[in-house]
């Protein structure tokens, strides 16, 4: 198949999960098969091509066509993701590649990174049941990339050790939730990998809280989740694994 053709058809998957995801973060914490999507405002169910992603928010001009309530900018931007992450992870390979569990994985775990970033971000909680499948798919991973058990060990013990050691000495102002995401991270990313997100995490979390306060968003009393930071990052150096160099580079 030419890159013409598959490279729409694999963007278009993409975006189609990135719809799903949508419904997932959105009706959490109820079961996302709770029924067809409506307006969060007037209720009004949804037709087929209102839920086109990406082309719907435009067409409609983010608002919804009854009530004309500003449509949420994240419907677009999580389908823009997967489907950008979908032609990063596939279209490299060739059609008859056996290799295509890898990018399986890795769209799953980015996908599941996503849905923590948002509910977290919304909702400042970083649900079990998504970490643990986050934990069960990262360590999936891990096996069948023959990745040493001593080498995802040592990446849980630097990122979910190093944000404990903080949870104790701040004296729980630190989320759990935040330690327990390291976990799977420390299996994807291992110890030098861990670390480099760490850093990456609490720079820019540093700027973006500096940048509200200066701009008067936020107080020195704010909260400010740092679940996304973490998940934002892990999701750009699982596509572009070169980054991790380059952020240590620039660190250092």
């Amino acid at each position: 198949m030419s890159f013409l053709i598959s490279a729409p058809i694999v963007f278009l998957a993409g975006t189609a999960l990135g719809s799903f995801l949508n419904v997932v973060i959105l009706r959490y914490p109820r079961s996302p098969a709770g029924g067809r999507s409506r307006c969060p405002n007037c209720h009004k169910t949804l037709s087929a091509w209102e839920l086109i992603p990406i082309l719907s928010y435009i067409f409609l001009r983010a608002r919804c066509r009854k009530c004309q309530n500003s449509i949420s900018v994240q419907y677009p931007i999580i389908e823009l993701v997967m489907g950008i992450s979908a032609l990063v992870l596939f279209i490299p390979l060739p059609a008859e590649s056996s290799l295509y569990f890898l990018p399986i994985l890795n769209i799953s775990i980015i996908a599941l990174l996503l849905i923590l970033f948002m509910i977290d971000l919304r909702t400042f909680i970083l649900p079990d049941l998504f970490i643990l499948f986050l934990i069960a798919t990262s360590a999936i991973k891990a096996i069948l990339v023959n990745t040493a058990l001593t080498f995802s060990l040592a990446g849980i013990a630097v990122g979910a050790g190093f944000l404990c050691f903080l949870w104790l000495i701040s004296r729980g102002r630190l989320g759990i939730g935040d330690i327990k995401l390291m976990v799977p991270l420390g299996i994807l990313f291992g110890p030098g990998g861990s670390g480099v997100l760490l850093m990456s995490a609490f720079i820019i979390g540093g700027l973006v809280s500096l940048g509200l306060l200066l701009t008067h968003r936020a107080t020195m009393k704010t909260a400010v989740p740092f679940g996304p930071f973490l998940t934002g990052i892990a999701v750009l150096l699982i596509l572009i694994p070169a980054l991790q160099q380059t952020i240590i580079n620039i660190i250092l």
